[in-house]
């Protein structure tokens, strides 16, 4: 039960990073990669609270968001490569996570 709420913690405050360096992305671009590394170890503690510590099951919507909202920062990547802008993938990453985030708050208070 120790190592639970250990890795919840940790998932609660790698999530309120991802959150932020989200917002900050789009102010300062730099941060775009920041979100992608980030979301990466979320994702990782994610999994160990849930396989390893066998925390109950996020629901699907809260994974299955998470894990594209990387999809939506690599094609803000790919469009930055073209010459394009990239403001509206880091708007669209920014609105998934906040969504991702409130389902995962939703879970823990409930």
């Amino acid at each position: 039960m120790a190592s639970h709420n250990v890795l919840l913690s940790a998932h609660l405050g790698v999530g309120y990073l991802v959150f932020v360096s989200a917002i900050a992305a789009i102010f300062v671009p730099v941060f775009r990669k920041i979100v992608l590394y980030v979301l990466v170890v979320q994702i990782l503690v994610g999994f160990a609270l849930w396989g390893l510590a066998h925390a109950p099951a996020p629901q699907p919507l809260h994974w299955i968001a998470a894990i594209l909202v990387g999809g939506v920062y690599a094609a803000g990547s790919a469009a930055e490569r073209r010459g394009r802008t990239t403001l509206p993938f880091t708007i669209a990453g920014a609105i998934v996570i906040a969504i991702v985030f409130a389902i995962g708050m939703q879970q823990v208070k409930g």
